[in-house]
């Protein structure tokens, strides 16, 4: 959702905070650090994060991130480019 507002690294990257803590708490049977991890770890594939390209979530799996995507700096445009496809990590 919010990368369809703004395309600001650090407004995607509080957007995905505060949607990855309202998802993990709409999960939590109570709001403690207990509770809020099982809630977490729960979470599988469920988060849509906007500033990664996929995340997962499980018991002992708190990073969340799931999918890697390699990129070069392209002279051409001089900016960086995605040269490969999306690859699953973890």
């Amino acid at each position: 959702l919010c990368y369809k507002l703004t395309n600001s690294a650090g407004t995607m990257r509080y957007c995905d905070a505060l949607f990855f803590l309202k998802a993990a708490l709409d999960r939590a049977a109570r709001v403690d650090a207990a509770s809020l991890q099982t809630a977490v770890e729960s979470l599988g594939s469920s988060f849509e994060p906007a500033f990664s390209l996929g995340d997962f979530f499980g018991p002992g799996r708190h990073d969340g991130a799931s999918v890697i995507r390699l990129d070069a700096f392209d002279d051409g445009c001089a900016c960086f480019k995605y040269v490969g496809p999306p690859t699953p990590i973890g």
